[in-house]
């Protein structure tokens, strides 16, 4: 929980708000870890080897220290392609969430990710993800530096509960419309890029906006 206060003060920071914006937010809010056992693909060994197919988790950001095998993958978003995600020796990476998107009005994106098992890949694989929510009464809304002539107020406001509750409805948000696709499970697309954070062990992931759709934080997979 430290390391995700330090990287949202970063994150505060970036976009112009106080260091300290996330901090009430995250008081006696949900952080929650889960163990994630994959099981070897000898069990289910029809091809594309998928884990956790590609999702945007839900929260604010995500930290993933470790895992024991490689699989983990963001995608590109100039591209479109998959590249390996690893954690730096006695470091994290730090995934950004659908929350995330709504504070930063789009500035900060979700990132988009998956875990898949190379062909071949024998052995199962263990990973630890701690997954960092706001309070329920938390009221998710564009912060006021993110908002401008040139980038309008994407996101109405709306709470972290409610937040939980949008996997109904796909809401694909754009600038000049937003759709809503009943019981229609997106296809997540994005792009995302690793970035080195000065003086911090840590790298963070972040993807271009994709269509939204439902999903619980302790749902995602790392």
């Amino acid at each position: 929980a430290d390391l995700q206060r330090r990287v949202l003060r970063i994150i505060a920071t970036g976009v112009g708000a106080h260091p300290d914006y996330f901090e009430k937010m995250l008081v006696d809010g949900p952080t929650l870890s889960r163990a994630i056992h994959y099981p070897a693909m000898e069990s289910a060994p029809e091809a594309p080897h998928v884990w956790a197919a590609e999702h945007a988790d839900i929260n604010l950001i995500t930290a993933l220290p470790r895992a024991t095998a490689a699989g983990l993958q963001v995608k590109l978003k100039d591209t479109g392609e998959w590249v390996d995600a690893v954690a730096p020796e006695g470091g994290a990476i730090i995934n950004t969430g659908l929350m995330l998107e709504v504070v930063t009005n789009g500035v900060i994106e979700p990132g988009i990710h998956r875990v898949v098992a190379e062909p071949g890949q024998s052995g199962d694989r263990y990973s630890v993800v701690q997954f960092c929510h706001p309070t329920p009464w938390t009221v998710l809304s564009p912060l006021v530096s993110t908002v401008t002539e040139a980038t309008p107020q994407l996101f109405s406001p709306i709470s972290a509960a409610d937040a939980l509750d949008l996997r109904p409805a796909v809401v694909r948000a754009r600038a000049d419309e937003i759709e809503l696709v009943p019981g229609v499970l997106p296809e997540l697309r994005g792009p995302q890029a690793l970035l080195g954070v000065p003086g911090q062990a840590l790298h963070v992931a972040v993807a271009a906006r994709p269509h939204r759709g439902r999903g619980v934080g302790v749902a995602g997979g790392g």
